[in-house]
């Protein structure tokens, strides 16, 4: 009988950790935090179910294109979407809010 408790509750982590989603995390320019500039050095974090895409925003600051944000959201359509001089980018798989 505990063999069967260990075996589902193995399963049903399994479960839970499928629903969940990695994603690159940070919020600035290079000039204010460094870290966001490369998703290498971006902090990564799994979300729960209830966000569902990667999200990856950037603004063109005269010449030069500076990070924003990197981050989750709830489920957006994939894909980019040019809003207000910038471009936010969504995505739905493990670290897909990288460099790319």
């Amino acid at each position: 009988m505990s063999r069967l408790v260990v075996v589902a509750l193995l399963v049903l982590s399994c479960v839970a950790l499928g629903s969940a989603i990695r994603c690159y995390t940070c919020s600035g320019t290079g000039d204010t935090n460094p870290r966001c500039w490369s998703a290498e050095t971006s902090p990564v974090v799994e979300y729960d179910e209830s966000f569902a895409s990667c999200e990856k925003t950037t603004r063109l600051v005269g010449e030069n294109v500076h990070l924003i944000r990197r981050g989750s959201q709830v489920k957006r359509a994939e894909g980019c979407y040019y809003i207000s001089g910038g471009r936010t980018c969504y995505c739905h798989s493990d670290l897909c809010n990288g460099d790319s």
